[in-house]
């Protein structure tokens, strides 16, 4: 017991002692890329590629191992809460059909050319072709929707909600993206590896969405009825650290139940925005202000995960540039054309259009995950596709997130118009 003791606080230790130097790094890393007009995913992704076990390898390895994943959950359940007071229920419903054609169709686009590339240039085993395929078709959020915000605090693309709808279909495109992952992985892991430690991860598509949103919205229903929380809200910080909380408890909660903790941790959001109406700009800026801080977290993390190590197959690396060059042209193309139905000009088109590039989120969190089931699983004839999907979901990261959001950043002045009244968080 005494072990266990020293060892869980010589890890807390370990983990403040990183994350203070993350964060010493990442504040000047980030101010100085920004000035030359680098995203901060960008820069703060190559933040922790250079620090990672690839490279200079000076984060230490308990960090990585036990540390590196909650805390990026943590952090994006900040980012996810924050989303969801960022989008008004009004505005939701005027966008919701734009949201589910955007975040499916182009998605169904590129899984089918990728299923079809993987068949024939990769794998025999169809289950492995889809695997792939949903892997590679997820959009990153933790690139994305910190975009789209700031674009909306900067008042672009209000008008016909564009920055709404790209959230709201990221969203979308990850839950079907991870739903389709481990439905996948499941078809070939054995039996005893699928579940959760509670309850089955597998709910039925419907059911698992229905009950996130509930539990998200009931969670800001029962805060909302909590009579200590309004006095608290006077005091604007001690309220934006007990949402941040809430989010964080939300959004492991849901996923300890096997549900989708994405839509419950935005419902959170929504709902909160919706019962403190008064609060709702304090509350935006203090969430802004700790997703400052979170975002170093997430994206050197991110960075660190990105296996440099596993990308030395040249014919490999080939066969699945081809493949995600192909699916992304034709994704890309797909949303473009979707646009015409819409009341969107062309800019804004070419906007959407370009929001279906990055990803990094669902890439980097379950990139290894195949291959780590694989081996744990003792399946040695399948070990060597879990090497060829960590390489796909590595490419894809290094190849797309960097392009992605420079594009969305640095082209959004010119793509999307800017409404006279900017928010009122920017005054």
């Amino acid at each position: 017991m005494d072990t266990i003791e020293t060892s869980g606080g010589s890890l807390l230790i370990l983990g403040v002692l990183t994350v203070i130097g993350l964060l010493a790094l990442g504040f000047p890393v980030r101010a100085a890329f920004r000035r030359l007009g680098v995203p901060p995913a960008v820069s703060l992704m190559a933040v922790g590629l250079l620090l990672g076990p690839d490279l200079l390898d000076l984060v230490p390895e308990g960090y990585s191992a036990h540390l590196a994943t909650p805390l990026s959950r943590t952090a994006f359940a900040v980012l996810l809460v924050r989303a969801g007071f960022g989008l008004a229920p009004g505005k939701l419903r005027v966008i919701l059909g734009a949201v589910l054609a955007f975040g499916t169709l182009p998605v169904i686009v590129e899984i089918a050319a990728v299923f079809a590339g993987g068949r024939l240039m990769l794998f025999e085993d169809a289950r492995l072709c889809w695997l792939l395929a949903f892997m590679i078709a997820a959009v990153s959020p933790a690139v994305i929707l910190p975009t789209m915000l700031d674009q909306k605090d900067r008042g672009r693309g209000l008008l016909r909600h564009v920055p709404d709808r790209i959230m709201g279909q990221t969203v979308v495109n990850a839950f079907v993206a991870q739903t389709g992952i481990f439905f996948t992985l499941g078809l070939l892991l054995p039996s005893g590896l699928k579940s959760s430690p509670i309850l089955p991860v597998h709910w039925p598509f419907g059911v698992n969405l229905i009950l996130a949103v509930v539990l998200g919205i009931g969670a800001a229903t029962l805060v909302g009825a909590w009579v200590p929380l309004r006095p608290m809200l006077t005091h604007h910080g001690v309220a934006t650290i007990a949402v941040a909380l809430l989010a964080v408890i939300v959004c492991f909660g849901t996923t300890e139940l096997g549900l989708e903790s994405v839509f419950a941790t935005l419902a959170l959001g929504v709902m909160l925005r919706r019962r403190f109406p008064s609060s709702e700009l304090s509350l935006r800026l203090g969430l802004r202000r700790v997703w400052g801080v979170a975002e170093i977290i997430l994206f050197a993390n991110l960075g660190m995960r990105i296996p440099l190590g596993a990308l030395v197959d040249t014919r490999l690396i080939g066969i699945v540039l081809l493949i995600l060059i192909a699916g992304v042209g034709l994704r890309v193309g797909a949303a473009f054309w979707m646009t015409r139905a819409t009341s969107l000009d062309r800019g804004e088109s070419t906007y959407v259009a370009l929001s279906q590039i990055p990803k990094a989120t669902i890439q980097a969190v379950f990139g290894a995950l195949p291959l780590q089931r694989f081996t744990e699983a003792g399946m040695e004839s399948l070990i060597p596709a879990g090497e060829s999907l960590l390489v796909a979901a590595a490419l894809a990261i290094c190849v797309t997130a960097p392009v992605g959001a420079v594009a969305l950043d640095r082209w959004a002045s010119r793509l999307l118009s800017t409404e006279s009244s900017p928010d009122p968080l920017r005054n």
